[in-house]
């Protein structure tokens, strides 16, 4: 696991930053990390934070650990919710997106992630709920992230520049 430590710990210092950062468009985010604020873009959002990149992260921990998707296939509103829970009453109402009740669960879900990934480390699972916290106030930031005792257990992380450089693979990249 030393690897997933260093990728998880790499992007999180790699976001790094204040949080008031917005990132506009239609996409938020890769599909099977897309975070439950990011999927209401759809529905007439036009900017989040970088409270998704916090999302993300602890989707990417999970799947390190779990060695599979844990949301596979479309991540849809149903399947978050199933799994971290779903929104309150005062989550809903901050959105003020017009459509927003549209993707309000009938029936409320509570969140499942502790026994879900029951057999995590305690310290990855900690981070974990953090991270894919449905409020993104509650995912806090990256440097309360670092803080977690995740990164201060064994195996610790390593430094990014022992790791092996590899030539650019992308054309793009390539060229430049």
């Amino acid at each position: 696991m030393p690897l997933g430590i260093v990728v998880a710990g790499a992007r999180l210092l790699k976001n790094k930053g204040d949080g008031k950062q917005k990132r506009e468009g239609p996409c938020a985010g890769t599909k099977g990390f897309r975070a439950p604020e990011a999927c209401v873009l759809l529905l007439g959002a036009t900017y989040y934070g970088t409270a998704v990149d916090l999302w993300s992260t602890g989707c990417i921990l999970a799947e390190l650990y779990a060695g599979k998707p844990i949301m596979p296939g479309r991540t849809e509103l149903h399947k978050i919710f199933k799994l971290c829970g779903s929104p309150s009453e005062d989550y809903w109402r901050k959105s003020k997106l017009p459509h927003a009740t549209i993707f309000k669960p009938q029936q409320p879900y509570r969140p499942c992630v502790a026994e879900t990934f029951k057999d995590f480390p305690t310290p990855a699972l900690g981070l974990m709920e953090t991270l894919l916290s449905i409020d993104p106030a509650d995912r806090g930031s990256a440097a309360s992230a670092l803080k977690s005792e995740f990164f201060t257990v064994k195996p610790l992380p390593c430094d990014p520049s022992s790791l092996p450089k590899y030539p650019h693979s992308k054309e793009f990249d390539a060229k430049v």
